[in-house]
């Protein structure tokens, strides 16, 4: 829908009346369908591979909590996660780095220690602005070049990333 679904219908929507009831039908209507959507293949043994070793995970996301957290539990990898910041978590929302810096803050990591694995421009522009390194996956779509410049690695496939974590990151450890 391009951000949360509140702020979405808020702003089509006159009555709050309206908004809480098309809010609670799009939610029963679709959270079936949110607890199906696929996980990139590799994610889950790269998420249990870091959250088991001496590294903090977390995610932002731009979709709402409530989805957000059937997708995660339909995947069983909310409980390995330090800390999660959802579209709706806050005022402001991608490319805006604020949701990007509270993750980092629950997590008790300085952005200059972090890696952001993110698959659009909007994740690149924030990773960018907070000093984060960002990993873009285009999935094979052309994107801006100026955007792929400001990324501090650019890969094909989510298992490129998941690979490239691996050298970087339990290289390190």
């Amino acid at each position: 829908m391009g951000g949360p679904p509140r702020r979405i219908l808020e702003d089509v929507l006159a009555d709050e009346a309206q908004v809480s009831e098309a809010l609670l039908r799009l939610q029963q209507a679709t959270a079936e369908l949110w607890a199906r959507i696929p996980a990139f293949a590799g994610m889950r043994a790269m998420i249990d591979e870091l959250s088991g070793g001496a590294v903090a995970v977390g995610v932002w996301t731009g979709r709402d909590r409530c989805s957000a957290e059937i997708v995660l539990d339909a995947h069983c990898v909310r409980e390995k996660l330090i800390a999660y910041v959802c579209g709706d978590d806050l005022p402001s929302h991608k490319p805006d780095p604020a949701g990007l810096s509270a993750v980092l803050r629950q997590m008790s990591v300085d952005p200059t220690e972090a890696i952001l694995v993110g698959d659009s421009e909007v994740d690149v522009s924030a990773g960018a602005d907070l000093g984060v390194k960002t990993i873009l996956i285009t999935h094979g779509l052309i994107m801006d070049t100026a955007i792929q410049g400001r990324a501090w690695r650019v890969v094909k496939r989510p298992v490129d990333a998941y690979d490239l974590l691996r050298s970087e990151v339990f290289g390190q450890i």
